[in-house]
Formats: structure tokens, sequence, C-alpha cells
């Protein structure tokens, strides 16, 4: 039997097509400042999914872009991703909500400026990436064959395991809004 990679696009639109009110409901309700872009990440925090190197981004794209929050969106390991986002001196620019329902992530998802996919496994797919596409957010990943051909021109793709590289991909779609 074969399933199709796809995503309900009912469900998972632009931002300009949701609510505002709900928009700006969530985004108080998170704590996002007003004038703060955002960086959205929707899936499971470890390792192999480069969350480490997400939080290790936001410390140079915190110089740079004194207007920028992100929204980190998952589970397991809360605390010890917490605890370094506050080793890291990044904590202030880090929201962690933890697990979302599926139902509440399209309008989580539309809070953002920028997506990423910081995926460090060559194997696994990459089901976050059509979300983000259907909320017609740009988007950054790791270069991986999955990312690869899930975006194609239609992303950035950052060295695999650089973080200075993710992050410099994320300030360039920051800084071309």
């Amino acid at each position: 039997v074969t399933l199709p990679d796809c995503v309900n696009a009912q469900d998972f639109r632009p931002a300009a097509d949701v609510d505002p009110a709900a928009l700006a409901a969530l985004r108080s309700r998170l704590g996002i400042p007003a004038h703060h872009r955002v960086i959205v990440y929707l899936g499971l925090l470890a390792e192999y999914q480069g969350t480490t190197h997400l939080l290790e981004a936001m410390v140079l794209l915190r110089e740079r872009h004194p207007d920028v929050t992100l929204l980190l969106m998952g589970f397991p390991n809360i605390n010890l991703y917490r605890a370094k986002a506050v080793d890291l001196g990044v904590a202030d620019r880090v929201i962690f909500t933890g697990r979302v329902p599926y139902a509440e992530a399209p309008l989580h998802l539309a809070l953002g400026d920028v997506a990423v996919a910081p995926k460090l496994s060559l194997t696994e797919g990459a089901g976050k990436l059509l979300n983000y596409m259907a909320v017609g957010l740009p988007i950054v990943a790791f270069d991986t064959p999955v990312a690869r051909e899930y975006l194609g021109d239609d992303g950035l793709l950052a060295e695999r395991g650089n973080s200075r590289a993710l992050a410099d991909s994320i300030d360039a779609l920051l800084a071309n809004p």
C-alpha cells in the first residue's frame, strides 16, 4: 500500500489566512514580544534532531537580531535543552512550549517568520518540512537527502551539523523578509 507524503492544506495554511485575533492571542499567551520575529521548530527535542545546533545558532542570531525569538515546540528532554539555553545565554530568547497537540500545530506554526529543521539523520523522513511548506514559511534545514528532495530550490540547506552555517542561513532569511 502506497502512502503519500502530504499534509492537510485545509488545516495547515499561510498565516494570512488565519484569524489575526487568534494569532495575537496565542502570541500573547506564549509571551512572544510584539515586535519580535519568530523562528519556529516543531518536533522532537533530541540530538539527532539538531536541537543543540539550533540553540547554538541562536547565540549568533541573538547578536545579529535583537528582535528574534525561537519558539521551540516539542518534547522530550525539555529540561535538558532549557538548561543548555541557560548555559548558552539565550534562555530569554527561547520559548519552550512542550508538546503541542497536532490540531493546534497549524496556529502555532502560523506565528513563524522562519521555520527550521536541523535534523542530522540521513535516513529518516522529514514530515515537518511538509507542514512548514503548507504554512508558507521560508525554511532552513540541514542538508540531508530528504530535505534536499522535499525542498528543492524552495528552502535553504545548511551544512549538516554546522551551527554557524545554520545561523547564517536563518540570518539570510531574516535579513530578506
